[in-house]
């Protein structure tokens, strides 16, 4: 991972005509984690100045093995609360020295502030608190929608990360059910187009009120999908937009 030293390094700051020396700071949102290594955050209201292109609101991605880095925008302006579609989302090359600059400030200083959120209390992934930082890869939303990378975030990874692995479902095999009182586990054989596999077990627990159903791996949790109250041939209909959207779980 970068040192702080490094960040530090990377921290400028200019000269406001108002308010005087002022620093290239990100802004206090959510950091995603794309993969271990490829994270993403979004940052609002750039202009482009005399001399530059940035113009709207953009999404970033950083390695933060090696500070290799890309955006592009994700919104144009709108009004104070609602913005309008982008009216470029090529990923943004060419940026001058000065912008540059402010750039990797902002991303230096959206690292410098980064902080997990565990056991119920926030822990700096370096020194500063200001940021969150959010996994949700193996994550299955209301509804059985499981979280998707959008083909920015599949385009940056191939940018950034040349170490990760994609891995497409290609189909799967049900293996033999064991049943207990109220609840069974369902092993899943997952071919990929690789002409690899791998098994996960679909864990159903029967509670008072509601079922709480769990994807596991071996004995390690991988998702669960809590107060789940439909089919399950409806979390089998999923499954192959889960698979290749989770992190490693092979």
């Amino acid at each position: 991972m970068l040192t702080e030293e490094f960040l530090n390094s990377k921290i400028q700051t200019y000269i406001h005509p108002t308010y005087g020396e002022c620093t290239h700071r990100s802004g206090y949102g959510n950091i995603e984690k794309i993969t271990d290594n490829v994270w993403s955050f979004e940052e609002y209201n750039f202009l482009p100045g005399k001399d530059g292109q940035l113009d709207g609101h953009y999404t970033f991605y950083v390695n933060i093995q090696n500070f290799q880095y890309c955006l592009y925008s994700h919104a144009f302006y709108g009004g104070l609360c609602y913005t309008t579609n982008s009216q470029n989302e090529n990923w943004v090359e060419n940026l001058n020295e000065r912008e540059k600059t402010k750039i990797e400030s902002i991303i230096a200083y959206k690292l410098l502030n980064a902080a997990y959120y565990e056991d119920g209390k926030i822990i700096p992934l370096y020194s500063g608190t200001g940021s969150l930082i959010c996994d949700y890869r193996n994550y299955i939303w209301c509804d059985l929608k499981p979280t998707e990378m959008s083909k920015h975030d599949i385009g940056a990874i191939k940018k950034l990360d040349e170490t990760h692995v994609f891995k497409t479902m290609k189909s799967y095999t049900l293996g033999k059910i064991e049943k207990g009182e109220g609840s069974y586990i369902l092993p899943i054989i997952i071919n990929f187009t690789d002409e690899t596999n791998m098994t996960i077990y679909l864990k159903r627990l029967l509670y008072k009120y509601t079922k709480y159903f769990i994807f596991s791996n071996d004995e390690r949790e991988i998702s669960n999908m809590a107060s789940y109250r439909g089919k399950p041939s409806n979390i089998l209909k999923m499954l192959p937009l889960f698979i290749n959207n989770a992190k490693n779980i092979w």
